[in-house]
């Protein structure tokens, strides 16, 4: 039994040891209110201290949303060097568990109260930082747990980071963007990473399945995984790690291939900022030589359809938008200079190995975004430069 596992074991030991109350659920189980999860300590939560900041309370419906019961909380169970953080920090698991009422709350409909008797935990999107909402699975009668993965995206620093890449990346302690991943002194906060990387869910997905155990007085039936993009990445992360946790997952647009695709978002960022001392191109430029290429290689395909499908077939040059070429814009706000369009040309184009080892994907010609100056290549740069 891993170390990591006998910490939140011993964490859920005060919600094994649930005291009697007058509420019973229809099979004659003693069953919490929404309420008393927060202030009995009889039901595991109030007062335990492997959590902090707990909240309990029924929020009433309010436009698609159905009324539910949402618990609030942060997880500190893990502790110190031994699960990767430093001396004196735990692990920060903003949890959110969403429950569809229980009878003792007036749920009705279900197998009971009005829960179908089934959970779905949420994935996060980018670099998670902020809470899942949960109202997509208590709207149709699941147990909803959502997580910020251990980190507050919230959190931001305005102190820019003196190291190379350039100064749009925030220092310590910012946990805007991938900065949570660093300590103070910039090096890297292996449980903060491990965190983001597969606990967090885990441990949403644990909570969840336990205080539906103790609000409905009964057993899970069913217990699914549902995300997206990095929500996908997590599922994936969920079904090798803790696949016999799961009866179903859905892992949609899984970003996944870290080493490739990141390298690939901020590479653009990178190669303007050493050839034209800047972040990308300013957006009209970005906008002209993309539309181009879409217009040269859009119908490879045999479908002018907006999109290239044929990327291995398009051989778009962009010097052919540098300003005085037959069919270059004659506008100088959109039409390139030589060092622009060698610029588009190595990002698009160009794929790289390094150590003969690490081959990094590039991205496609007709890519429409990323590539761009001011904020949208500040927030680019600032993900991807700590993220590699």
């Amino acid at each position: 039994m891993t170390m990591r596992w006998c910490a939140f074991m011993a964490a859920l030991l005060f919600t094994a040891m649930a005291g009697p109350t007058s509420a019973q659920d229809r099979d004659g189980h003693a069953t919490p209110t929404c309420s008393d999860l927060q202030t009995n300590p009889a039901w595991g939560l109030a007062g335990n201290p492997s959590i902090t900041g707990l909240t309990a309370v029924v929020v009433p419906a309010s436009g698609p949303n159905l009324t539910y019961c949402r618990v609030d909380f942060t997880d500190v169970t893990l502790a110190g060097p031994k699960f990767g953080y430093l001396p004196g920090q735990t692990s920060k698991f903003r949890i959110r568990v969403g429950l569809p009422l229980n009878v003792n709350d007036g749920g009705a409909g279900g197998v009971q109260g009005a829960w179908n008797g089934n959970i779905q935990t949420l994935g996060n999107g980018g670099f998670a930082g902020g809470v899942s909402g949960v109202t997509s699975a208590t709207n149709t009668g699941y147990v909803g747990t959502g997580t910020d993965t251990g980190h507050n995206s919230s959190i931001t620093n305005p102190v820019p980071n003196p190291n190379p890449p350039p100064l749009t990346v925030e220092a310590p302690p910012s946990e805007n963007g991938a900065v949570f991943a660093l300590n103070p002194d910039g090096t890297i906060n292996y449980g903060r990473i491990m965190d983001y990387g597969w606990r967090g869910q885990h441990h949403a997905n644990m909570w969840g399945r336990q205080i539906a155990k103790i609000y409905y007085g009964q057993r899970h039936r069913m217990n699914y995984y549902i995300g997206c993009s990095d929500g996908g990445r997590e599922g994936h992360e969920m079904s090798q790690r803790f696949g016999r946790d799961f009866d179903g997952i859905v892992a949609m647009s899984p970003a996944i291939h870290w080493d490739r695709w990141g390298f690939s978002g901020g590479w653009g960022n990178y190669v303007a900022h050493q050839e034209l001392g800047q972040n990308g191109l300013d957006s009209p430029k970005f906008q002209d030589v993309n539309q181009r290429a879409l217009a040269a290689c859009d119908g490879i395909d045999g479908i002018v359809d907006g999109m290239i499908q044929e990327t291995r077939r398009c051989h778009y040059d962009a010097n052919d938008a540098v300003c005085g070429q037959p069919g270059a814009s004659t506008d100088p706000t959109r039409c390139l200079t030589r060092a622009e369009a060698a610029v588009v040309n190595k990002y698009v184009f160009a794929v790289f190995r390094f150590e003969a080892v690490l081959n990094v994907e590039r991205f496609q010609r007709g890519f429409g975004a990323v590539f761009l100056r001011g904020a949208a290549a500040q927030s680019t740069a600032r993900q991807y430069s700590v993220a590699i």
